[in-house]
């Protein structure tokens, strides 16, 4: 039982960690486990090097990774350096990955963004953020969404239903619940018109898009380079993509549209340095690109 309740957690946490610490892909080689209901980290080898002693934690980068301590009702939150030890001290409620220098925090209610050193550089006055990239962030006040940079001024006021993240010169947004997506410029400017069901941030110049029912993906021209058949997409990241097939299972395409990984698994998944974490219908745990299984989570 107890082992079965120590990958139900793990399985919870991955999927948490993808809405707290953003869409970005991360640039240290250490990933995150948890044993025995607590989180450490292994390399890309599967050997332990950061023994699980953390009540959460999220992924490194940049060198450093927000890590919870207490109980999961109440844990504070700061950040840990490659050896595991504290450089940013736990007394946040939550906190996202290191980006461009800066990583969200939050207090009380509010999320704002600090530096390394701790020191506040945006204030905590949003409802949710997001992290940086391109010198732009997402963020959002009472469920509206817009983009600051890194000085907290607005380039996209807080006044759409999603903004997502910038990338490509591009980011992916929608008026209105139920209205069309299409992409804007840092700017404000429509770029590509919203002709779309949804859509999905630009990553290494692709974006997921859906009409009728199907995922495709365009260039930052609006062309499809990769034609709609998925009943779901994610993002690209080192060149590779996780969709869904027949709304059962999900695999890896590469950027012509081919599985390089077969449709297996029960959930999405994105590579990090060379791992994803997987859920292969009850057998969870980091593949490497051949979709070979480096470790495995207890059951």
């Amino acid at each position: 039982m107890f082992k079965t309740q120590n990958y139900i957690f793990l399985i919870i946490l991955m999927h948490i960690s993808k809405m707290i610490f953003s869409q970005n892909a991360y640039n240290d080689s250490l990933y995150m486990i948890i044993k025995d209901n607590k989180c450490g980290f292994i390399n890309q080898n599967g050997e332990i090097v950061i023994q699980p002693e953390f009540t959460m934690a999220g992924y490194f980068s940049e060198g450093l990774a927000p890590v919870g301590t207490g109980t999961i009702m109440n844990s504070k939150w700061g950040f840990i350096n490659t050896s595991g030890a504290f450089e940013i001290e736990p007394k946040y409620e939550a906190a996202g990955s290191f980006s461009e220098g800066l990583a969200s925090t939050q207090i009380g209610y509010g999320w704002g963004y600090l530096d390394r050193t701790g020191r506040i550089n945006i204030p905590h006055s949003y409802s949710h953020v997001f992290e940086f990239n391109q010198g732009v962030a997402q963020v959002e006040i009472k469920r509206k969404w817009g983009l600051i940079d890194k000085s907290g001024r607005y380039l996209v006021p807080v006044k759409y239903y999603y903004v997502s993240k910038y990338s490509s010169g591009l980011a992916a947004y929608c008026k209105l619940l139920g209205s069309l997506w299409g992409f804007i410029d840092k700017n404000d400017q429509v770029i590509i018109e919203p002709v779309y069901d949804k859509a999905n941030e630009f990553s290494e110049n692709l974006a997921a898009v859906m009409l009728n029912e199907k995922w495709g993906f365009i260039d930052t021209s609006g062309k499809y380079i990769i034609e709609p058949k998925f009943t779901n997409a994610t993002a690209f990241a080192e060149e590779l993509c996780c969709v869904e097939v027949d709304y059962t299972k999900w695999g890896f395409i590469d950027k012509t549209g081919n599985f390089v990984i077969d449709a297996r698994f029960s959930k999405e998944a994105i590579f990090r340095n060379g791992l994803a974490f997987v859920d292969e219908f009850g057998k969870a745990g980091y593949i490497n690109k051949k979709g070979e299984f480096v470790w495995v989570a207890d059951k």
